[in-house]
């Protein structure tokens, strides 16, 4: 499951105002150290981080990262990879060469997101499978969100107002990175 949408800033604001007014926190996917910023407020936000996680928080409370289980070290990308439940979510960023194209992923979370790295997955699917079905069902929420109050375009990606705006007033292009 997955949706691929442009956002400007405000758009963006508008979706994160949208996640933490249903108990969601944000937090960078990989990071340079064990100490991993969470996003709870725009206060928050992590300006050049482009890949995210959305966890909600009575699924997979903000105190799991202080569990060393849950962040690991990831060898190939010399950072720290943030493991449990959450939404992969590439955020839409504009730079020189346009603005580049966000997506909501879901497809590599289960119920076995939420057993921790390293654990036995024996009973993972019936002890977990209310959670990964509320989850799922939050990622519903957001996709909903989005084709609501966004634009799809021809190739099936959905605009914010904002992100139609930049486009007509500048000389900006659609990047699909």
């Amino acid at each position: 499951m997955q949706i691929s949408f442009y956002m400007a800033d405000e758009d963006r604001r508008a979706f994160h105002d949208y996640l933490f007014a249903h108990g969601a926190y944000l937090a960078p996917e990989r990071w340079p150290t064990q100490d991993i910023p969470l996003v709870e407020t725009h206060a928050d936000d992590l300006k050049n981080c482009r890949g995210l996680k959305i966890f909600k928080s009575d699924l997979f409370p903000q105190s799991q990262f202080q569990n060393p289980a849950w962040v690991t070290w990831h060898a190939p990308t010399e950072r720290f990879f943030v493991h449990g439940p959450g939404i992969e979510y590439l955020v839409s960023f504009t730079d020189t060469t346009g603005m580049h194209r966000g997506r909501l992923y879901m497809g590599l979370v289960s119920p076995s997101s939420f057993v921790r790295p390293k654990q036995s997955l024996a009973d993972a699917y019936a002890k977990h499978r209310e959670s990964y079905k509320a989850l799922e069902s939050f990622y519903q929420s957001c996709a909903r969100y989005l084709r609501k109050n966004y634009r799809k375009d021809a190739a099936g990606f959905y605009h914010g107002e904002a992100s139609d705006a930049a486009l007509k007033i500048s000389a900006l292009v659609k990047v699909q990175s």
